[in-house]
């Protein structure tokens, strides 16, 4: 989470001032100022340079439960106690930036099972075949406060 939110130098020309239409220099980055119930996160999965499109395949280590997202905050008004988040569902993507196929892991809320989506066929799963090289997009859903 560190990385997903450390501050970003712009580079020049990629953000222009409305008013006074120079380019100035820049920096972004990402700060939790609420606790949304549904957590989405979105891999860079996919990079864009002089040769095209290239796909990242490294893998990305995730928590399957308790995520702490306390690095990302400021200005919250409801501290403490901060939120714990819990995987429900990966999206995976294989093959590469101009072609390839999606599938899913879910985790059931009747019985904390994993399964495995692919096309028509949903299999049960293990916990350690979530956390792959092909995860794309991670869903998370806060804890409710009883549970902290």
């Amino acid at each position: 989470m560190r990385g997903f939110s450390a501050e970003d130098t712009l580079a020049a020309g990629e953000y222009k001032c409305q008013k006074c239409k120079t380019s100035p220099q820049c920096h972004r980055s990402l700060r939790v100022t609420r606790f949304p119930p549904v957590l989405v996160v979105h891999l860079k999965r996919f990079t864009y340079g002089m040769f095209g499109s290239q796909k990242l395949n490294q893998r990305i280590s995730f928590p399957l439960s308790d995520l702490d997202i306390s690095p990302l905050c400021t200005g919250i008004s409801d501290m403490p106690p901060l939120p714990h988040y819990d995987l429900f569902a990966v999206a995976h993507h294989s093959g590469s930036a101009y072609g390839g196929h999606y599938t899913a892991h879910c985790r059931s809320p009747n019985n904390g099972q994993w399964y495995m989506f692919n096309d028509s066929r949903v299999s049960p799963a293990e916990s350690f075949d979530i956390v792959t090289s092909t995860a794309y997009v991670l869903f998370y859903i806060r804890r409710r406060k009883s549970h902290l």
